[in-house]
């Protein structure tokens, strides 16, 4: 008998709700099915993952080398699985690397705030408003911090393309950045204008139209030394970038030699996605329906997004086992069959899918899903906590109320080929909304807690 068989087993002994009970409300569109090798369940009160399902979990996840945990944005309780996730494949399976959705030179500050042994107050600053006012996160974050003074420590990369989520402060600093990169000893190794326009699109916030005029105070002053000879409105953004990297490549070895190899990998990978966040505005202003946008923005992100962490597993962790914390969305391998939000298409395909096409299985996706409860803030007094709708008839979250079922892993490469979660399933798996599709091909396992929990902010 497999060792999952036996915790599944040893579990449902003790969960008469799971394996005897059939006198508790069912709902009829939902079968009631005895679990088997693909669910590791808990019918106490306690929501966290025991032991026994966290070892489940990890055993089906196996030899994978990227692992991807979704969530529902501002969920506490999902943070606070997540981390116990991230100190387990840490521990035990040896990941050691965290890529975070926050904007690309945000992770490369956090990353130095973290190898400068700066306090964790500091760190949190760069993850972004999503999760640097939670504590669930500065626990984890603080636990990344500790490993730095282990042999085993944790790193951590930003994957987001997303420019104009960078706080002002770290505008400035990407800015004194490049002008550091390209400006060296009274020397300018590029175009001093392609700079200043790429200057002026960050400090504008990176989401002004690209068809305003862009008017900017204060500039560094070394960029604004003496008149340019082609006027700053007739260079764009991307062809400023173009000039950028071109420098970059024609002089790589003077470069290098004054900056390192690594820094200068760092500047050309955030120039190209500086090109790429200005396709995705482009994209943006140019289509033609709503729909036909909020289709080739996803798709541009999606893929900016996945190369990131392909680029940062190749070039600069050279093979090491990465997580992704990201959104439940982006932790998809295909797109959901309905509409959703801005996912208007089935034809785009996420940035898990996208990494699947790259590395096959051993990228191994984990959705994240509750009934009712609240998202956001858990002090009232700044921002009302979101309310979030309770569990769907004939739904998964339904199926695991009924079974009096508190915490569960369904572990969707088990499924026996006639189960019925092989068709298409009411879950609550992406942001909390009921989607009925094949959830079985879009994710490798679903974690269940009771309720969503708003986020406990930091004292």
């Amino acid at each position: 008998m497999h060792t999952l068989q036996r915790i599944v087993i040893g579990l449902l002994a003790v969960s008469a709700a799971c394996a005897n009970d059939r006198r508790a409300a069912h709902d009829s569109t939902v079968p009631e099915v005895a679990p088997q090798g693909w669910l590791c369940a808990n019918s106490t009160t306690a929501s966290d993952l025991e032991p026994e399902q966290l070892s489940a979990l990890l055993q089906d996840i196996g030899e994978a080398k990227i692992v991807v945990l979704g969530e529902t944005h501002e969920d506490g309780a999902a943070y606070r699985v997540k981390a116990a996730l991230v100190r387990e494949l840490h521990q035990k399976l040896g990941f050691r690397v965290i890529a975070w959705e926050m904007p690309f030179f945000d992770g490369v500050q956090a990353e130095r705030s973290l190898e400068s042994d700066l306090p964790g107050r500091e760190v949190m600053s760069r993850v972004g408003d999503l999760w640097s006012h939670s504590a669930e996160v500065e626990e984890l974050i603080s636990y990344v911090s500790a490993t730095r003074h282990t042999s085993n420590p944790l790193r951590l990369f930003g994957f987001d393309c997303k420019f104009g989520l960078v706080a002002q402060d770290l505008k400035n600093e990407l800015l004194n950045e490049l002008i550091k990169f390209f400006y060296v000893d009274g020397v300018w190794l590029a175009p001093r204008e392609a700079l200043l326009v790429v200057a002026q699109w960050l400090r504008s916030g990176a989401g002004t139209s690209l068809n305003e005029k862009l008017n900017i105070e204060p500039m560094p002053s070394v960029l604004l030394e003496s008149t340019f000879d082609t006027p700053v409105s007739s260079l764009n953004v991307a062809d400023a970038v173009d000039e950028l990297l071109f420098a970059l490549s024609s002089q790589r070895t003077e470069i290098e030699t004054r900056h390192g190899h690594l820094q200068g990998k760092l500047v050309e990978r955030m120039l190209l996605l500086v090109r790429m966040s200005v396709q995705w505005l482009e994209t943006a202003e140019n289509a033609t329906a709503s729909t036909e946008r909020g289709v080739l923005r996803r798709s541009i992100r999606e893929r900016a997004m996945a190369e990131t962490i392909l680029w940062y597993m190749n070039e600069v962790y050279h093979g090491e086992k990465i997580i992704v914390w990201t959104a439940g969305i982006h932790g998809l391998k295909e797109s959901p069959l309905e509409p959703q939000g801005s996912m208007q298409s089935s034809s785009f395909t996420p940035m898990t899918g996208l990494l699947r096409s790259q590395l096959g299985s051993a990228v191994y996706a984990i959705g994240f899903t509750a009934s009712g409860g609240e998202v956001g803030n858990a002090d009232s007094t700044q921002v009302a906590p979101v309310p979030m709708p309770p569990a769907a008839q004939g739904s998964l979250e339904r199926w695991f109320l009924n079974q009096k079922i508190s915490s569960a892993v369904i572990m969707m490469r088990r499924l026996p080929r006639d189960h019925w979660l092989k068709s298409p399933t009411i879950a609550s798996i992406y942001e909390g909304a009921p989607i009925r599709t094949y959830w079985w091909k879009l994710i490798d396992s679903v974690v269940f807690y009771p309720a969503h929990m708003p986020w406990t902010p930091i004292r």
